[in-house]
């Protein structure tokens, strides 16, 4: 029964703590596990982009293309940066799963 709850508790986590514009900071979240908290000034795109995941899931960071992702099914949003470090390692860009896309890019339509 606990090993239960605790599965709940994880997967509800996916969807009540979603990634968020904390001031000028955006924090992406990998459930309760991760969160990367990136400068909202070193952030140059951000558009709908559908990529399959295959594999595990969470924050993977490929250092050699030099890109990030971070989800739990299909991402739906690439988000372009300028100068970030993940993890060690300076990315381009990080493919994120967001609940809501439109929403999300949309956010960042007026900054």
């Amino acid at each position: 029964m606990y090993a239960l709850c605790w599965i709940l508790g994880i997967l509800a986590s996916f969807r009540t703590m979603p990634h968020e514009i904390c001031g000028d900071d955006l924090l992406l979240r990998n459930s309760i596990f991760e969160g990367i908290t990136i400068p909202i000034e070193r952030i140059e795109s951000v558009t709908p982009s559908r990529t399959a995941r295959t594999g595990l899931s969470g924050l993977k960071v490929d250092a050699d293309e030099r890109a990030a992702v971070l989800g739990h099914a299909d991402t739906t949003i690439r988000i372009g940066l300028i100068d970030v470090e993940v993890r060690g390692a300076l990315v381009d860009f990080i493919d994120v799963t967001v609940d809501e896309p439109r929403a999300f890019v949309a956010a960042f339509a007026d900054r």
